[in-house]
Formats: structure tokens, sequence, C-alpha cells
């Protein structure tokens, strides 16, 4: 059994004996206390996302993802689906069935290659659509999407597609839903009610609850990256189209169509 009580008394106890062992004790509480979104996502494994086939692998500097969302966009499932038409990794019949969204996580735009550099590619839908996809071409699994609207500062991973290692301890289930207007409003309303509040009905969650919600996402995924990750890892989603030679090929896909 433990409590405050046995928390203070094994504390001072270190401190009878080690002053110095007492003040790093001290501060590591404080800093696990401090909570998911202070810059501390780096305490742990870095986390790696990899493709289907295991050829290449990509790993982020810090432990966690930054947010979790069930993304109901349309051109989300388009993609994934045109991956898997390509021989890419299979995608979860619920998802086809529009029974859940995709499983996505945000992690920091700084990464580094382990390996595999040669097989990654870029595409994006058609023309006009704000998200590039970063693809190892070895296998057609889409390891990353950027859009300006995260502003260099993070990058999308659909963890139903790729392979994440990462911790989820601090991210049990998606923080929000989003593009709820791509999904049929019948199966909306099914989908069940997240630790936010926020439910499949759009119209029940309200404007104070979705501009929390952006704050929250403000606060965790433009933050800075660790310092101490610039020089181990150097890359950036735009400085790894230029290292692979600058092309981003564009599919043709009309928005809601066919992916052959």
């Amino acid at each position: 059994m433990s409590g405050p009580g046995m928390m203070q008394d094994s504390v001072l106890g270190v401190m009878t004996a080690a002053p110095a062992a007492t003040v790093c004790l001290l501060f590591l509480l404080v800093i696990l206390a401090a909570g998911r979104w202070c810059g501390l996502r780096d305490i742990g494994a870095p986390s790696r996302v990899s493709c289907c086939c295991g050829q290449v692998v990509v790993e982020f500097p810090e432990a966690m993802p930054r947010y979790r969302v069930a993304c109901c966009c349309r051109d989300c499932r388009q993609k994934v689906s045109w991956a898997a038409a390509r021989g890419g990794p299979a995608v979860p019949s619920q998802v086809l069935a529009q029974d859940r969204p995709l499983d996505c996580l945000y992690f920091c735009n700084l990464f580094r290659v382990v390996r595999g550099v040669e097989h990654v590619s870029f595409n994006r839908l058609r023309e006009g659509t704000p998200t590039t996809n970063c693809i190892a071409g070895c296998c057609h699994t889409i390891l990353f999407i950027d859009n300006p609207f995260y502003k260099n500062k993070c990058l999308l991973v659909q963890a139903d597609v790729a392979r994440v290692q990462t911790d989820m301890s601090q991210a049990k289930e998606p923080d929000v839903y989003i593009a709820l207007d791509n999904w049929p409003a019948n199966k909306a309303k099914a989908l069940p009610a997240l630790a936010s509040g926020q439910t499949g009905d759009p119209a029940a969650f309200g404007a104070d609850a979705q501009k929390s919600a952006f704050e929250t996402f403000g606060e965790s995924c433009y933050a800075p990256p660790p310092e101490w990750a610039q020089k181990d890892y150097p890359s950036t989603f735009k400085s790894l189209i230029a290292d692979t030679g600058g092309k981003v090929e564009t599919l043709g896909l009309i928005e809601g169509g066919p992916v052959t």
C-alpha cells in the first residue's frame, strides 16, 4: 500500500541518507507531475514509425505522441485506400465501413530516417489539396502527412496503416473527432463519447468546447521540439523532400471518388 504519508517518509529517508539523491528524486517527481504537454515528452525511448515491410524506419525524438485524433476526413480514407489498392497495408474493415474513424497521432516535425531513405517518395491526392504524404515506395505505406495548418511544427501519422512504436500511456483514446461533416450523420451519432466530452453529434460540441480543443492542439502540436534533439534528428518534412529530389507526385484523384 502506498500513499502521501509513505511517499513523505520515503523522501525524508533519502534526504537523510543522500541529500543530492533527494534533489534528483524530487526534481523527477515534479517533472512527472507536470504533465504530458510541458516539453517533457522526450522522457523515455524515442518513437518510431516504419513501413509495413520494415525497409523504412523513421525515428522521432519524443517518447509519446503530442496529440491523438479520430479522423473522419474523406481524404484520409481515400489516401489509405489508394495505398492499399497498390499493395500497401490493408485498411481496417471498420474504417472502410465507416463504423469508426482513422486513428491518427501527431509527432513533432523533427526526425531522422534510420534506414530506407532511398524508398521514400511524396505525393498529394490532387491539385489544390493542402496535404502532402510521405510514402514508403517499397510497400506503399503512408509514413506521415504534412499540412500548412501544422505550421511546420508537427506531422500526422495514420496509426491504422503505419507501424508505430511509441508510449501511448497518456494517449489512451483520441482527444477529439475531426471532420465529422465527412461522416454519415447516422453513424456519427453512434460514435462513443470521448473523455473531452465530444460525441459524434457536431451540434453537441459547442463553441467553447471547440475553442478549448483547438487551444489544446496548439499547445501540444505547435510546441518546439526538444533542444537536445536538434543535432541527432536533422530532418524535417521539407528538408526530406529536398534531400530525396524535391519531387511531389500529384495523383489526380477526384475528391470522394475511386482510387483506381
